[in-house]
């Protein structure tokens, strides 16, 4: 944690880690890196501070997961990563909370559709979504919306 640009916690973790704050923008201040920070709940809100931490400099953000039929909710953590770091491979200056007009919530969107896909079905491996299948998540959810 100590020189992590980027650290995604589940809330349990977070909690425990750092006294039972789950604050994205209050873990990024503790550490001396100042790295992103994600926290996700499972089903519930995820938040989250890109840019260096704090409220001020970073870009800070939450969401609410798709609302899914669960399964098995193995993996769905590492989708969600996986999702992220797709992300940053397109655009690394998300990162930094670059990329404007909504590339944070775009990428965290993304990562979002797929730990929601691995959720709907058996084990970690199997459920594992492509670029296409999220895509087609994602337009369906915001037809729902």
């Amino acid at each position: 944690m100590q020189q992590a640009d980027l650290i995604k916690f589940a809330k349990e973790e977070a909690e425990w880690l750092f006294d039972g704050e789950t604050d994205p923008s209050s873990i990024s201040e503790a550490l001396p890196h100042k790295p992103a920070v994600l926290v996700t709940d499972g089903g519930g809100m995820l938040r989250w501070t890109m840019g260096g931490g704090g409220r001020e400099r970073g870009r800070v953000g939450e969401m609410e997961a798709f609302r899914v039929n669960a399964v098995d909710t193995t993996g769905a953590g590492d989708a969600f990563v996986a999702g992220l770091l797709h992300g940053l491979v397109a655009d690394p200056s998300v990162l930094e909370g670059g990329g404007g007009g909504g590339k944070v919530e775009e990428m965290v969107r993304f990562a979002c559709g797929c730990g929601a896909l691995v959720c709907q079905g058996e084990g970690a491996i199997d459920p594992q979504p492509t670029v296409e299948e999220v895509q087609a998540f994602l337009v369906e959810a915001g037809r729902e919306q």
